[in-house]
């Protein structure tokens, strides 16, 4: 009996690279409009098609639909509309920038050791809790829990103020973004300036 041995076989082809909703999306305009010219700068993706006086712009390359889609009148009206578009790109890239700059200078001012910052959670009940920064370290800080002093306007509501190094819990390691300390998915901790805060427990 002859032994046949199976062998797989092997190609080098390249397999075909699955294409985004954006991509998708790009490639749909340009078939309506062959000859528009693509343009990406300012975080933005452009479609100027000269010959028909048409304007597309998508903002970022995960969007699915243009943000703008606008035909012009002639030539220079699209080119005016450009230029308009980009300086406001441009504007709004400095605020963003000069924002930024101020809140680096804010969390280098705030986010020190032995600050203290709080979180106040709820709208009927309002719970406020205190923290420390024990340690920051580039842009990771370690913050621990401090236990407050309490004072009744009436049984349910008040004012509250942390107590410093007086710590309760354990210390928890988190990171610094551009707007400060976020403690959760949805929550900054909030600098505390010393004054007492408002706190409540209606039912």
């Amino acid at each position: 009996m002859v032994s046949v041995t199976s062998k797989k076989l092997t190609h080098n082809w390249p397999l075909p690279v699955k294409k985004s909703n954006f991509e998708l999306k790009v490639l749909y305009f340009k078939s309506l409009y062959p000859s528009a010219r693509l343009v990406e700068n300012f975080g933005h993706t452009f479609l100027i098609d000269e010959s028909k006086y048409v304007f597309i712009a998508f903002k970022g390359r995960r969007a699915t639909n243009p943000v703008v889609t606008m035909s012009f009148q002639s030539v220079e009206c699209l080119n005016d509309y450009y230029h308009s578009y980009v300086r406001r790109i441009l504007r709004e890239v400095e605020t963003k920038r000069l924002r930024r700059i101020r809140a680096e200078k804010k969390n280098e001012k705030e986010i020190q050791p032995g600050k203290i910052f709080y979180t106040a959670c709820g709208c009927d009940q309002i719970k406020i809790e205190f923290f420390q920064i024990v340690a920051v370290k580039g842009r990771s800080v370690t913050i621990q829990k401090i236990e407050q002093l309490r004072t009744y306007n009436s049984v349910d509501h008040g004012l509250t103020r942390g107590i410093k190094d007086s710590f309760i819990e354990a210390p928890v390691h988190l990171r610094i973004g551009t707007h400060g300390i976020r403690i959760d998915a949805v929550q900054y901790l909030n600098y505390w300036d010393k004054k007492a805060v408002y706190w409540c427990s209606y039912a």
